[in-house]
């Protein structure tokens, strides 16, 4: 199991470009952690609650062509195997899809 220490690492999510965007955009949410050493990490990716990408090891999550069904409330946690460490579910970012760009 993973141990929360370190002062409460907290994992930060945001976004690019924006968090409303229309549908068939590319967008891509990232996670980071700020600790000194933050190499190692392995990532999870929460939508309202539920998990939906766990344990990768890349720290972005890309939609190359949004739908609307992906609107909701996205969060990361990291988590290092080597010292057991977890961070804190990041803040929360919340995604709107509208329809399509032009309309």
């Amino acid at each position: 199991m993973f141990n929360v220490s370190a002062g409460h690492v907290k994992a930060v999510v945001s976004v690019s470009p924006d968090n409303h965007v229309f549908r068939g955009e590319t967008m891509t949410l990232r996670c980071d952690i700020r600790l000194e050493g933050d190499t190692g990490w392995i990532y999870s990716w929460y939508k309202d609650g539920n998990s939906i990408y766990p344990y990768v090891t890349s720290n972005t999550y890309t939609f190359n062509f949004v739908l609307q069904y992906d609107s909701g409330t996205y969060t990361c946690r990291g988590y290092r195997e080597r010292d057991s460490q977890s961070s804190e579910i990041s803040n929360a970012i919340t995604l709107t899809v509208s329809g399509e760009f032009g309309l």
